[in-house]
């Protein structure tokens, strides 16, 4: 199979979106970045400004990322609006006919009631309008012969705020305990760059399916505040979680068939890349 020679990328105004058209330019394809707000232009990037992203223009592959971040983008009222929405969109650029086509789906749709790393081939069941929108966009893209991702907590430089390295990234200067909303849950948490290389593998690559991407190994929130906090220079400080959960959450990662079929590994640890973000900030 010939490599796609132009690139229509959803989303692009996202941390995972803006990192993946800078990386994709950077290997000499034509990037099309679709977007709904204005952002900084990126070198070797064609900015698409568009209202619907049902308009997106034809290209010899699609990355489709332009969906709903969270679970918290969902109201209580209205979720299932977004869903439709959300679903309607997937179906209708699934079947636009690009060459190849990849949809960002989520490792959030296993639960987390397991222990044991989550593979693609193990059946799962909609548990939330998020799950359900994931679940069906999964379904039409793999219709039409594309890749599904599950992809896991993804970490690096743009952080999203609100999610837990961000939260805990702030309190640098803090003085007193670090503060998490939950110590206890166990998550898989991939680095920006690792991400990236892991769509780009995908989109260079032949296979087609249902894959996780992720580090394929989890770690506790309070083992990512100790982290933080030794790589402070604050090692020993207390952490507390300002509002546990009293239950287990576990949610680890299989990566080994996305490893087999594309050749690609996440080549930075939790370490490392959590002290590529404290010397980033300091830079700052």
């Amino acid at each position: 199979m010939d490599k796609p020679a132009s690139i229509c990328v959803t989303g692009a105004s996202g941390s995972i979106g803006r990192a993946l058209c800078a990386a994709l330019a950077l290997r000499g394809y034509s990037v099309l970045a679709c977007s709904r707000r204005e952002t900084a232009p990126l070198p070797g990037v064609d900015s698409v400004l568009l209202a619907d992203y049902a308009d997106a223009p034809a290209a010899d592959a699609l990355v489709h990322l332009a969906e709903p971040a969270d679970i918290g983008a969902f109201p209580e009222t209205g979720g299932e609006a977004l869903v439709a929405e959300a679903v309607r969109l997937a179906e209708r650029l699934a079947g636009r006919g690009y060459g190849r086509s990849l949809y960002l789906s989520s490792a959030a749709v296993y639960g987390d009631m397991e222990r044991h790393p989550r593979r693609p081939d193990e059946a799962v069941t909609a548990y939330n309008s998020y799950t359900r929108m994931k679940l069906a966009g999964e379904h039409a893209m793999l219709a039409e012969g594309g890749i599904a991702i599950r992809l896991s907590n993804v970490y690096g430089p743009g952080l999203k705020p609100g999610t837990v390295i961000a939260d805990i990234m702030t309190q640098r200067h803090v003085s007193g305990p670090l503060r998490v909303r939950d110590a206890a849950p166990v998550r898989d948490f991939l680095w920006l760059e690792d991400a990236v290389a892991g769509l780009t593998a995908m989109l260079e690559g032949e296979e087609t399916g249902l894959f996780n991407l992720g580090c394929g190994k989890s770690a506790s929130v309070e083992e990512i505040a100790r982290l933080c906090l030794d790589l402070w220079g604050r090692g020993g400080e207390e952490v507390v979680s300002t509002a546990p959960s009293g239950r287990e959450s576990v949610l680890r990662l299989d990566i080994s068939r996305t490893t087999d079929r594309f050749g690609w590994r996440p080549a930075v640890g939790l370490r490392d890349g959590l002290a590529r973000l404290c010397a980033l900030e300091a830079a700052a």
